[in-house]
């Protein structure tokens, strides 16, 4: 997804949200659901399980 593109590329929750036109809020929510529905304990662990899915390149 593009939110974990720009996650790949070390961007902040608020850089994220202004490039995609969403709020903070909305980003923080979607990376939360996404740690639930991948075990991720964070940012780190999030991006290399998209990577080894082949979610982001």
């Amino acid at each position: 997804s593009e939110l974990l593109e720009h996650l790949h590329l070390g961007k902040t929750n608020a850089e994220i949200a202004k490039t995609l036109t969403k709020s903070a809020a909305t980003v923080k929510t979607q990376l939360e659901q996404l740690y639930r529905k991948t075990g991720a304990k964070n940012r780190a662990q999030l991006v290399a399980h998209s990577l080894s899915a082949g979610k982001i390149r």
